[in-house]
């Protein structure tokens, strides 16, 4: 379910990571992990909630969203605000902003992770089945 999970780095560079990691990243004053080993976005595919988990080392604007797998429209905004240090994870219940569960397909999470010197992105897909 991880084949088509990519990154982004700070100079807009696409990575795609060797192993099963979502993504970990370093921008500077800040790290961000999420999805790793230890915490995947679980179940994937999902056909009720999903949790995805995250960490981060410093206190920064988080925002996380799900978007169609063209990235065409928002589906959902999951989470978005200043954050403190922490391992936190957000249970999305596979509904779009109005409460209507999502068709069956492909999705898009993307977080965005910045303070006042650096800014990180990523994104990684998430399959929803009945």
């Amino acid at each position: 379910p991880y084949d088509d999970i990519w990154q982004t780095d700070t100079d807009g560079n696409t990575i795609k990571p060797d192993s099963t990691d979502w993504v970990n990243g370093d921008a500077g004053s800040f790290q961000v992990s999420w999805g790793n080993p230890h915490s995947p976005p679980y179940p994937n595919p999902a056909d009720s909630a999903i949790k995805i988990g995250y960490a981060i080392t410093t206190h920064c604007y988080v925002n996380m969203w799900i978007t169609s797998k063209n990235d065409t429209s928002t589906a959902r905004l999951l989470t978005k605000g200043m954050q403190q240090v922490g391992v936190k994870a957000v249970l999305w219940d596979l509904a779009d902003s109005t409460g209507n569960r999502l068709a069956n397909g492909l999705y898009t999470c993307h977080l965005t992770v910045e303070d006042s010197l650096n800014k990180y992105e990523g994104k990684g897909e998430i399959l929803i089945v009945e």
